[in-house]
């Protein structure tokens, strides 16, 4: 169910995956008034592990990108969301995930809860094979430090981004806990303007 911002109320808990969002391309058109569209993606705890709004969200754009997909998220390590990730590298998408390094460690190590970001990180390699360039793993520095010396400065955001043409803002990391357990509210907001201005905000340059 596309929105837009003066649009009628629905449910979003009926939401499914709109055609659409599996080509890019028809899913980027604004209203006849000019307005954004864009989705809510949400999760409850309730939730089917992957057949729920926020998790379809972010495998559709995973499947449906045609270049390029872009992740900004404190932890990645949710089963689903390594797959996904797997499936796009290693059907030449070019994927760049930026993460922080040693955030929530403690947490994440916990039994079932997949693995701090570095163990993720050598894992998703091992699996992609050194000749395999399309994944890029990043860690979030913050201007004035660097990785090794500036962790108290990390980042809390939760972004992704498809060819530079849909992106999705909110609350749900990557981890198992948002994926599977936490309740969270996302948006998919299907506009490359307003795409390609946050990834040149939120991306290194």
């Amino acid at each position: 169910i596309w929105l837009t911002f003066n649009g009628p109320r629905v449910d979003y808990r009926k939401w499914m995956p709109p055609k659409s969002l599996m080509s890019l391309s028809g899913a980027v058109t604004r209203d006849s008034a000019g307005s954004v569209p864009f989705l809510v993606a949400d999760h409850h705890e309730t939730s089917h592990a992957t057949m729920n709004p926020q998790n379809t969200a972010f495998m559709s754009l995973l499947k449906a990108a045609k270049s390029h997909v872009y992740i900004l998220t404190p932890n990645l390590n949710a089963a689903d969301a390594k797959l996904a990730v797997l499936e796009a590298v290693n059907r030449n998408i070019q994927v760049t995930i930026h993460l922080t390094l040693h955030l929530n460690d403690a947490r994440e190590d916990l039994p079932r809860q997949g693995g701090n970001n570095f163990k993720v990180a050598k894992e998703l390699y091992k699996q992609v094979g050194i000749s395999n360039t399309n994944l890029k793993i990043c860690w979030f520095t913050h201007e004035e430090t660097s990785a090794s010396v500036g962790l108290w400065r990390q980042s809390h955001v939760k972004y992704m981004s498809a060819d530079n043409e849909v992106a999705i803002v909110g609350s749900a990391n990557w981890d198992t806990q948002a994926w599977y357990s936490s309740q969270e509210m996302n948006v998919v907001i299907g506009d490359p303007d307003v795409a390609k201005r946050m990834d040149e905000a939120l991306r290194w340059r």
